[in-house]
């Protein structure tokens, strides 16, 4: 048997003449060949290595070394491509930091509203409550609103009614800091009666109704105020006021709202007229604020928290109510007007007229100079803005 047999048997593959010609089937000039010799054949197929080509043998030890040193090029421009790719991520995590950085900076400009007072501000002396005005009392929410470990937290405080003057006077010296939004006052405003949380909606409540916790400060605990919600979050139809009244089964004066803005102001006084519900100073041993900067109207430097306090943290006010200044702001019912001129003479949401329909947040949060936990002070956002300083309070009609 030729060597030319065995190939065409092999390849389908014949040398005639030193050329080489395509063959017919592979395998159709072996017919005669035993079954074991066909056998061998193939096995030996598998097993040996293939013979270099013509091209490879005629490499000379110069070509070898050109192939070489390309190879290690191309695994080097693959390391290279590598280290890139990582460092590029790595840049894009560090960049993200900075814009986390850069959006607190831009956010703490846009809330300050005046420069830091001298540090020599005087120190308020200790300030004693103000006794409330008729006796509020204290009710137990729904089972669902319970938080264990914050009985404060599942409570309502019933919220006589009676008449205050909102807002803040323009006369010079009567309140530091105030602000042309805050007038002209509401004097004499008649509120009716009505409850309100004794805390902020924490972030137990908020899983509690809706199975998730969007707070940037999730760590805190199921007993601190739920934030970075929006105000359609609240209030949309499927938002987590109408869960709750459904899963609870209310509807009219009975159900679950946000507060007015005159409602918030009235609650967080609580029959007082001072820029605090504690008196004319602020220290951060009262409330959760920047502790860098001091109130122009009293106060002194302390602890910069820089997170939400659980909220039940600090002392209550007449009423009841925590952290009415500072920890978080607190979405209300109220669109935002530039000041109180053609406001409505009750207590009821002004909700028509409004600045691109803009919403109002007061009370501060952990973030703000103390100047913005003023009981007068007033903010706003868009209704679908969500960010880490922002919660809301519970409130019903009765």
């Amino acid at each position: 048997m030729s060597k030319n047999k065995f190939e065409v048997c092999l390849g389908g593959k014949q040398t005639v003449g030193g050329g080489v010609r395509r063959t017919g089937t592979p395998g159709a000039h072996c017919t005669h060949l035993t079954g074991w010799v066909l056998a061998l054949v193939a096995t030996l197929c598998l097993i040996l290595p293939a013979a270099p080509t013509q091209a490879q043998r005629d490499l000379t030890p110069t070509d070898l070394a050109v192939r070489k040193a390309a190879e290690e090029e191309r695994k080097r421009r693959a390391e290279e491509q590598r280290r890139i790719a990582a460092e590029a991520e790595a840049a894009r995590a560090t960049q993200a930091v900075k814009l986390k950085d850069e959006e607190l900076a831009r956010l703490r400009e846009q809330l300050r509203q005046s420069r830091e007072p001298p540090a020599s501000a005087p120190v308020p002396a200790a300030q004693k409550a103000v006794t409330a005005p008729p006796a509020s009392r204290y009710r137990a929410m729904e089972g669902l609103l319970q938080v264990p470990g914050c009985e404060a937290c599942g409570q309502l405080s019933a919220i006589e009614a009676g008449e205050f003057d909102m807002g803040s006077p323009d006369t010079p010296g009567d309140e530091p800091q105030r602000r042309a939004d805050e007038g002209p006052m509401r004097l004499k405003l008649k509120v009716a009666r009505f409850e309100v949380g004794r805390t902020e909606v924490t972030q137990g409540q908020w899983k509690a109704v809706t199975g998730s916790n969007p707070s940037y400060f999730n760590n805190c605990g199921d007993a601190c105020p739920v934030e970075t919600v929006s105000w359609d979050d609240i209030t949309g139809p499927n938002g987590f006021l109408a869960r709750l009244n459904a899963k609870l089964g209310l509807s009219g004066d009975k159900a679950y709202r946000l507060l007015t803005e005159a409602e918030w102001e009235y609650a967080a006084r609580a029959g007082t007229k001072t820029p605090f519900w504690w008196g004319s100073g602020i220290s951060p041993k009262q409330a959760n604020y920047d502790g860098n900067y001091v109130y122009a109207g009293g106060g002194e430097k302390g602890e910069y928290r820089q997170r939400t306090v659980k909220a039940d943290a600090f002392v209550a006010n007449a009423w009841g109510l925590y952290n009415v200044h500072g920890n978080v702001y607190e979405w209300v019912q109220d669109c935002w007007h530039g000041s109180y001129a053609g406001a409505p003479t009750t207590a009821a949401a002004w909700e028509t007229g409004c600045a691109e329909s803009r919403r109002v947040v007061r009370g501060g949060s952990w973030f703000n100079d103390p100047q913005n936990l003023r009981s007068a002070s007033r903010g706003w956002n868009a209704p679908v803005y969500r960010i880490y300083v922002i919660g809301f309070r519970l409130a019903r009609t009765f």
